[in-house]
């Protein structure tokens, strides 16, 4: 028997360079002022694709560290955090390439 092939891992840096820009979601949800820049950040469901990651400020980016995955999920209630990220990508690839949202 077969292993079944790993996924492609889809890397854009652009896409990295440009979260950076972007608001953290959660400061963002919460109506936080946010103290840093942002940071890309994975999860651990979303690590495999290079091209699913939010920004996170460096404060919620360490805290989701720390945290196991589901508890930083609970605490925020990111159940649709691969949703999320997802429609953050299209907002950039759209961006990237002048179309308006």
């Amino acid at each position: 028997m077969n292993p079944a092939p790993k996924p492609e891992i889809v890397r854009d840096p652009g896409f990295l360079i440009w979260l950076k820009w972007q608001r953290c979601v959660i400061c963002e949800a919460l109506g936080l002022h946010q103290e840093t820049s942002s940071d890309p950040a994975h999860t651990p469901r979303t690590r495999i694709h290079g091209d699913v990651a939010l920004p996170l400020c460096r404060a919620h980016h360490l805290e989701e560290e720390a945290l196991q995955p589901a508890a930083f999920a609970a605490k925020y209630a990111l159940l649709l955090l691969g949703a999320l990220a997802r429609a953050t990508h299209r907002i950039y690839r759209l961006e990237s390439v002048g179309v308006p949202f």
